[in-house]
């Protein structure tokens, strides 16, 4: 149990609050091409029950490129390369493995090799032609496929599950998919994708159509995740002065018996802003068949959540502030809790932007819980630094 604190606690961080799918991409003319990326440096100091300090040390380098055609087409590529060294890369089992995992259909990764406390990997994390008009959307490669609504849990998002404890990942997973989109006069749409793997039983497919009624918008989806039937629905629009977005799945296993069974999941968040600087949100999760300990893999980022099991606990609950000055700098904090062992996750930052598409980050994160009437404390303290361009 204290790996998977560890865990949660490692890979934390407010900011994928609000980050959805990739960074937004400018409006290009036809016929160019576009390249940028990030460089960023990432320095973690940890101290977990008993005051044992680690350290972990992360260079973060990404490329994105794309090409609009002259006519409907495009392509895009983004290449992620990571360098990490520390305390924490010779402690953790299987760090190296837990980095190069895979489940599309091509494997697109590399890891360099590793010595004593260092590791080197590079993944295509995106590789795809897109043909869009009007009312068309289709896509085919790696990509991400985000059906996800709310701000924290996604239930919704079947094909690209992301950890949103990894929050150095903004841009999050892709799959390997087929994804054909069209949009009705009335806005409403209707969207099919299949995800396509190398492993038993794990392509996933599903329909997915959205309309917009009384001011909320409303999503209906249906299909095929491994070896369940899923289902679900997604809203968001208003209530007053109030945001509402929520988000409900249902998994039955095509064959139930043994250890098999259906999970239902359901997660709900309000949010509102005041005035110029402020905006306040508030949510909750619950989940029948939560992941079991030994699901949860350690280190600095874990695939093993799945839509269906997507954190730790059956129910679980946060609050969260975030302030914005209008200059340079900003600063969020959040409470997560969790009945189960008592457990409370406090997450402060501050960030600033120092111009010249450089920013640089601070974040502190403290766990405390209870397990076995043992008390399990960690905190981790984080600098980012992150030049664009």
């Amino acid at each position: 149990m204290k790996a998977l604190f560890i865990l949660i606690c490692s890979c934390f961080s407010w900011l994928t609050l609000w980050t959805q799918d990739t960074l937004s991409q400018p409006q290009l003319p036809r016929n160019s091409y576009q390249c940028n990326g990030y460089v960023k440096s990432l320095q973690t100091l940890t101290i977990t029950t008993g005051k044992d300090v680690s350290s972990l040390n992360l260079i973060h380098n990404r490329l994105n490129f794309r090409w609009l055609s002259p006519s409907a087409w495009e392509a895009r590529a983004e290449v992620r390369n990571r360098f990490f060294f520390g305390e924490q890369v010779a402690r953790i089992p299987g760090f190296a493995s837990q980095l190069d995992q895979q489940s599309g259909l091509v494997r697109l990764s590399k890891l360099w090799g590793t010595g004593t406390g260092t590791i080197a990997h590079s993944s295509l994390e995106r590789a795809y032609v897109r043909y869009s008009t009007e009312l068309w959307d289709i896509r085919l490669g790696r990509q991400r496929i985000n059906w996800g609504i709310s701000n924290l849990w996604n239930v919704n998002d079947i094909f690209n599950t992301y950890n949103f404890l990894d929050f150095d990942f903004e841009e999050r997973a892709g799959a390997d998919a087929l994804r054909i989109q069209y949009v009705f006069k009335n806005q409403s749409s209707i969207e099919y994708a299949i995800k396509l793997s190398t492993g038993k039983n794990q392509t996933v497919t599903a329909a997915l159509y959205k309309w917009n009624t009384a001011q909320f918008d409303i999503q209906c989806l249906a299909g095929l995740y491994h070896t369940d039937l899923v289902a679900g629905v997604g809203w968001a629009g208003r209530v007053g002065s109030l945001g509402w977005k929520g988000e409900s799945s249902l998994f039955r296993p095509l064959r139930i018996g043994g250890d098999s069974k259906a999970a239902w999941l359901i997660t709900t968040m309000i949010d509102r802003t005041i005035g110029d600087h402020w905006y306040l949100s508030a949510g909750a999760l619950y989940q029948s068949d939560p992941p079991l300990e030994t699901s949860v893999n350690t280190g600095i980022s874990s695939s093993t959540l799945s839509p269906r099991a997507i954190f730790p606990f059956p129910f679980s609950s946060y609050l969260s502030a975030s302030w914005q000055s209008g200059g340079p700098a900003s600063a969020q904090c959040a409470v997560v809790f969790a009945p189960e062992g008592k457990t409370w996750l406090f997450l402060p930052f501050v960030t600033w932007n120092a111009g010249n598409s450089f920013d640089v980050d601070l974040v502190a994160q403290i766990l405390q819980s209870q397990r076995q009437n043992i008390r399990i404390s960690y905190s981790g303290w984080y600098l980012r630094t992150r030049w664009s361009f």
